[in-house]
């Protein structure tokens, strides 16, 4: 293909094939080096399901233990490193600081907090974020970027030649974990995995509890500094966790309006980056909270 190119997509109706199903159909893609080359468009090859150890054949980055059950890619180092100590390290020093002082309901209620933190990142880092089994290249493959349209819906589907499938709508292929992902959003090396179709939702909640926990956190230290009469051995930590609570406050609550915002819009983190904002509608947070909060996407890949 020419540098700069923009190859032109053409709609074509379902044929039938030995190998066809309802949704396999036909699409072009002509560029002056490729003579309108016709390829078949196979749903079935992208939507398979395929065993943890055959995916680990195909992809060196991911790996699977407990039976298929747990997942880890490559940045799995960062959040164990980084992220968990920056969340337990902060909430040693207050239960340190406060724990005698502090009311038993509130204790449990912080408790509880730490604890759905915890849970939601772990189902964010550990757990398939939708990945895509990779086929099985041949001769007369289309070229990596080739794009048809699919008779039956008419959205763009895209060829990855690293995976050797036509990537369904929405879906990219991510460097970080070598593997096409549905709905991708984007790789959050804090996590240490794709966030994407089936691990969108603890990643947003794990952003909500986060949000309360400094606000909890950082309402006790003030109250703790306001009724000390004079600075003594503890209100250097006392300052300390306030400013780090600050700190992470602001960072999480630009992270939930982002999140907050495409979720209004209808659209992933990266289409918004991309501004492909034919994805997008109107139908507002509410009206798009079953789809990127609610609905179910059963992992391609099986123990």
């Amino acid at each position: 293909m020419v540098l700069g190119e923009t190859p032109e997509r053409v709609t074509t109706p379902p044929i039938s094939t030995p190998n066809s199903n309802l949704g396999i159909s036909v699409g072009e893609y002509r560029s002056s080096k490729l003579k309108g080359r016709q390829y078949t468009l196979d749903r079935d090859l992208c939507e398979r399901i395929v065993s943890y150890n055959e995916f680990m054949q195909t992809n060196k980055r991911v790996r699977f233990i407990c039976g298929g059950k747990i997942m880890f890619g490559p940045g799995i180092i960062f959040p164990l490193i980084v992220t968990f100590p920056l969340i337990t390290v902060p909430s040693g020093f207050h239960f340190w600081l406060h724990w005698n002082d502090t009311p038993f309901a509130l204790n449990v209620f912080t408790i509880v907090l730490l604890s759905l933190i915890f849970i939601c990142m772990f189902l964010v880092t550990f757990f398939d974020p939708g990945f895509i089994p990779r086929g099985t290249g041949k001769k007369g493959d289309p070229p990596n970027g080739a794009t048809v349209t699919c008779a039956t819906d008419t959205d763009l589907w895209k060829w990855c030649g690293t995976c050797k499938i036509w990537r369904p709508p929405r879906s990219k292929h991510c460097r970080t974990t070598d593997a096409c992902v549905r709905y991708f959003d984007h790789y959050c090396p804090w996590m240490g995995n794709t966030i994407a179709r089936r691990n969108y939702r603890p990643f947003y909640f794990f952003v909500i509890f986060l949000i309360m926990y400094c606000i909890n956190i950082l309402g006790q230290t003030v109250a703790y500094l306001s009724e000390e009469m004079e600075p003594n051995a503890r209100t250097t930590y006392h300052i300390g966790l306030v400013l780090f609570c600050l700190a992470a406050l602001g960072f999480t609550s630009l992270l939930f309006y982002h999140l907050t915002y495409n979720i209004y819009r209808g659209l992933t983190t990266n289409e918004a980056q991309l501004r492909r904002f034919d994805y997008g509608n109107d139908y507002g947070y509410f009206g798009n909270v079953p789809a990127f909060l609610c609905s179910v996407c059963p992992s391609q890949i099986t123990n």
